[in-house]
Parts: structure tokens; C-alpha cells; sequence
């Protein structure tokens, strides 16, 4: 049996359905064979840093089609990914990078980290890239909670429990877009899209949680999913 590992995810879709789109937002599309370039580069990008099997990497920025690569690079490389509210203050960002104690701040136009995601996505192709042995069992993903009864508390899900956690809800064949409400750095924001790139569907991001975004991406892209909260 195949190991259960988030970054095959995009990898099968990709020889399935390659010219699909995966992702869009706004007028941008990505389609599942971009995805899963962008992604290759990417692990690339963070192998000439250093960054390998068991290493906390944040990702600090507001929601993009880029960060999507970056979530899958991360784990083909055997990285623990960590994101973080683009909206915390300095000190709540230091609190939270004390907690992570990360090996790499990823950031965007709006957030300092060690480097950004375009400089990563800008790194010069190279080869002889060995890819880690990842386990199904390994540790992939840190989400952090809101904080409202205490301090933030680090959630730690192994690539199989997220395969797990997705499998109820996916499927092998297409069925229509989805619209996802839910910023990057909350788990809604992962696991809803990955179901959808499971079955080989679109996700389509808003920037903003607001009825008119929401309603207007629905028109625009003919969704038929979306999950929101009352």
C-alpha cells in the first residue's frame, strides 16, 4: 500500500488532469501541472537553504495562489510547515515564533521573515536534489489555536492523519469548484482545498471573508461548494 504523504497530492492529480485548473483567485489561475513546477522549484529553493525532514519553516503572509507551493514543497521536503495569522502584531508573531522555535520565516510584500516567498520562488533552478525518505508518520504541519480560553497551543498532524482527515470527503472524479473563505494560516483553509484537489477540482480564494467577494466568486467561477460560517 501506498504511504498515505501530503506532497503526492498534487503530484497524482497532476498526471490525471495536468491542464485543470487548481487554484484561482481573482483573474489568476493555476492549473495542476503549474502547481506541481512550482512546487519542484520550490524544493529546490529550500533544499540550497538547508531545509530538510523534521524542520519547522512559518509561513507568514496573507492568502495567495503562491503559498499554495509553498505548502506542498514543505512537505516533499520533509518540513514541518507552521502557519502563522497575518494579522498578529509583532509581539503576537514573537510569542508565536518563540513557541515554533522555526528553521526558516517565510514572508510576503506585507510580513518580514528571513526570506520572502517570491525570493524563493525567484532561486535559480538547480539538480541533484535528493529526495528524503518522508514517512506517512512524519510531522507536516503545526497548526496553532486561537488562543481564546489560553496562550495559542501547536497542533501537530502527521501526513497520514491529514491524508485520513481528507479521504471522507474526497473523491477520484471532478464535481465543480470550490470557494474557500477561510484564510491559510486556519486548518479550513488546507484541508477543505485539499479534498478538492483530490477529486482534480478548482479552488477559488477570496481575499476578504465578505458576502459580495463570496457571492461574486461563486457567479464567476459556477462553484458549487462553500463551506462558510454563519
Amino acid at each position: 500500500m501506498e504511504p498515505l504523504r501530503i506532497g503526492d497530492v498534487v503530484s497524482v492529480t497532476r498526471r490525471r488532469a495536468p491542464g485543470r485548473v487548481a487554484a484561482s483567485m481573482g483573474d489568476r489561475r493555476v492549473t495542476y501541472s503549474q502547481l506541481d513546477a512550482a512546487s519542484d522549484q520550490l524544493v529546490r529553493a529550500l533544499s540550497n537553504r538547508g531545509i530538510g525532514r523534521g524542520d519547522r519553516v512559518v509561513w507568514w503572509g496573507d492568502t495567495s495562489l503562491d503559498a499554495i507551493a509553498l505548502w506542498f514543497a514543505l512537505a516533499r521536503v520533509g518540513a514541518v510547515c507552521v502557519p502563522m495569522n497575518p494579522h498578529f502584531t509583532a509581539e503576537e508573531a514573537g510569542q508565536l515564533l518563540d513557541r515554533a522555535d522555526p528553521a526558516l520565516v517565510v514572508g510576503d510584500d506585507s510580513h518580514a521573515g528571513q526570506v520572502s516567498l517570491d525570493a524563493l520562488r525567484a532561486a535559480p533552478a538547480t539538480t541533484g536534489i535528493s529526495p528524503p525518505h518522508i514517512d506517512e508518520n512524519d510531522p507536516h504541519v503545526i497548526f496553532f489555536t486561537s488562543g481564546s480560553s489560553g496562550r495559542p497551543k501547536g497542533v501537530e498532524l502527521s501526513h497520514r492523519a491529514s491524508r485520513l482527515r481528507i479521504l471522507g470527503d474526497a473523491s477520484m472524479w471532478p464535481s465543480g469548484p470550490m470557494v474557500c473563505m477561510f484564510p491559510q494560516f486556519h486548518m479550513a483553509g488546507w484541508y477543505g482545498p485539499m479534498t478538492v484537489w483530490t477529486s482534480a477540482d478548482e479552488v477559488v480564494y477570496v481575499e476578504r471573508a465578505e458576502a459580495d467577494a463570496l457571492l461574486a466568486a461563486v457567479h464567476e467561477r459556477r462553484a458549487v461548494r462553500l463551506y462558510a460560517i454563519p
